[in-house]
């Protein structure tokens, strides 16, 4: 196996969107202490196609975390357990 090239390892990790608050909250901590990674699955950036600042290629194909798991809310067949009254 040959040894680790930090230099080219640095250039891949930006190439491929890892930031330096990935490395240190999320795969430092398990890198090295063998510890759960920090980090939430809530995202408030802009959506890829509507940000101002450049965005890694990735950012246009992938799903949210609420827009995969969370069903659909339909009112005329879960009528028993929801409303759409608002009252003013």
């Amino acid at each position: 196996v040959d040894n680790f090239n930090f230099d080219e390892s640095n250039r891949r990790f930006n190439m491929f969107g890892y930031t330096t608050e990935t490395m240190d909250m999320l795969l430092y901590p398990m890198a090295v202490g063998g510890k759960e990674a920090l980090g939430s699955m809530g995202n408030d950036a802009a959506l890829a196609v509507l940000s101002t600042q450049p965005r890694n290629v990735f950012d246009y194909f992938k799903q949210l975390f609420a827009q995969v798991t969370n069903p659909p809310i339909d009112p005329i067949r879960e009528e028993m357990v929801m409303s759409l009254v608002c009252p003013v």
